[in-house]
């Protein structure tokens, strides 16, 4: 039982000692300003973005009315 108890005990500090490691030393390089990019606040002009696509009838035709039996 003391055996288990020393097994868990060095598998908790191993454990614990990576996840400092880990969170001491980050998780990569520092990055400065121009590594991050630029924001975009303005959209951008593109010929043709006020006319919408014309979308294609896809459902059944407007002249023909479905019947509920509400006749």
């Amino acid at each position: 039982m003391f055996l288990g108890s020393s097994r868990h005990a060095a598998i908790l500090r191993i454990c614990g000692s990576v996840l400092f490691l880990a969170v001491l030393g980050g998780c990569g390089p520092e990055l400065s300003k121009s590594d991050l990019g630029t924001v975009v606040t303005e959209l951008p002009k593109v010929a043709g973005a006020d006319n919408p696509y014309p979308m294609p009838h896809l459902g059944p035709s407007s002249e023909q009315t479905p019947n509920n039996g509400d006749d």
